[in-house]
C-alpha cells in the first residue's frame, strides 16, 4: 500500500490536507467512486484522516469515449502516436500546436491508466482563459488524474509530472504545475499561493505548457520519445519567498485604465513568474521606474 502521507522525491508538497478536504474532512470506510480500491484510515500520529490505496484493487473510471472497447495499442520508443481516444482518453486536439499535440498523445499512450477517462475529463487542451494565453493559444494541456483525492492518485500525478520533467527538453516544455507548485523547465520551482480548491491548486490535474511551435493541422504524425528514461535530474522547490503582496493573481487584477491597454497582457504574464507578485504590483513598480527616469531627464535638461 501507499503510505498515508506522501511527498514527492523531487520536491512537491504533502497533499494530505487536500486529500482530507476532497473527502469532506471526515473519516469513512465507504469506498470512493463505488470501488474497493480506497479506504480512509485515521493516522494515529495526529488523528488526521488520510487515504490508502490497495493497488491490487485499483479500479479505473470507465472511459467516456464512444465505442472504446478497452483494447489499447502497444506503443514503443519512436512509434507513431495515435489519437488519445484509442486509449479511451477523452481529448480534443483542435487548435493545438504540434508540440502540444505530441505531449497530449504521449500522456494518453503512456499514462492512460492514471487518467480520469470519464466524459468531460481526460486531457484538456484549447479552452477560453481570461487571464493567461496558454490554453487559448494551444500551448497547454491539463492531464486529469483519476481518483485524485487519494494518495494513489496523487502518486500517479507525480509520476506523470516526473516523467514529463525528465523529457522537458526534447518535448519543448516551458513549465508545469502540479500540487500547488510552479515547475519551470529551467531554474527553481516555486510553491504557489493557496487558491482555495483542488482544481485551482492543481491537485486534480497536471498542467503542462509547451514553448511555441507551429499549429497542428491534424494530419502530421507525432512520435513517442526514443529514450524512455529521459533526464532524471530533479529540481528544488522554493517556498513563498517573493514577498507578501498578492498571491492568487485572480483576486488582484489591474484596474481598467490603470495602464495602457497594450501593456495589460504583459503585466498579466509577468505575474505568473512568482506566486506572490501580481499584475498591479508590477504596474506600480513600472510607474515608479518611469517616474524616476522622467525626473532624471528633467534634471539633465
Amino acid at each position: 500500500m501507499h503510505p498515508g502521507t506522501w511527498t514527492s522525491s523531487t520536491g512537491g508538497i504533502d497533499p494530505t490536507a487536500w486529500l482530507e478536504k476532497a473527502k469532506g474532512g471526515e473519516a469513512s470506510n465507504q469506498s470512493q467512486h463505488d470501488s474497493d480500491r480506497e479506504h480512509v484510515s485515521i493516522d494515529p500520529g495526529d488523528g488526521s484522516a488520510v487515504a490508502e490505496i490497495d493497488d491490487e484493487n485499483w479500479v479505473e473510471t470507465p472511459s467516456g469515449v464512444q465505442g472504446f472497447d478497452g483494447n489499447v495499442p502497444a506503443i514503443g520508443p519512436g512509434d507513431e502516436l495515435p489519437h488519445p481516444r484509442e486509449f479511451g482518453v477523452p481529448a480534443g486536439e483542435g487548435g493545438l500546436r504540434i508540440d502540444t499535440k505530441r505531449g497530449m498523445r504521449i500522456a494518453a499512450a503512456k499514462f492512460h491508466h492514471y487518467i480520469n477517462k470519464a466524459a468531460g475529463y481526460g486531457i484538456g487542451g484549447v479552452r477560453e482563459d481570461p487571464y493567461y494565453p496558454d490554453h487559448p493559444g494551444g500551448f497547454a494541456i491539463d492531464i486529469m488524474i483519476d481518483h485524485f483525492e487519494t494518495d494513489g492518485g496523487q502518486a500517479h500525478g507525480t509520476e506523470i509530472k516526473d516523467w514529463f520533467f525528465a523529457h522537458r527538453h526534447e518535448l519543448n516544455i516551458k513549465y508545469m504545475i502540479w500540487q500547488q507548485t510552479y515547475i519551470p523547465a529551467e531554474g527553481e520551482a516555486n510553491k504557489m499561493a493557496d487558491r482555495g480548491n483542488p482544481n485551482e491548486n492543481h491537485f486534480n490535474h497536471v498542467h503542462i505548457t509547451f514553448h511555441e511551435s507551429p499549429f497542428a493541422n491534424g494530419d502530421e504524425p507525432v512520435y513517442m520519445v526514443e529514450d524512455d528514461a529521459g533526464d532524471s535530474t530533479g529540481y528544488t522547490v522554493r517556498g513563498n519567498g517573493c514577498g507578501t503582496h498578492g498571491g492568487t493573481h485572480h483576486d488582484h487584477e489591474l484596474e481598467p485604465g490603470s495602464v495602457p491597454e497594450e501593456f495589460v497582457r504583459w503585466f498579466q504574464l509577468g505575474a505568473q513568474v512568482c506566486a506572490d507578485v501580481d499584475a498591479p504590483l508590477l504596474a506600480a513598480h513600472n510607474r515608479s521606474r518611469a517616474s524616476r527616469r522622467a525626473l532624471s531627464a528633467a534634471q539633465v535638461l
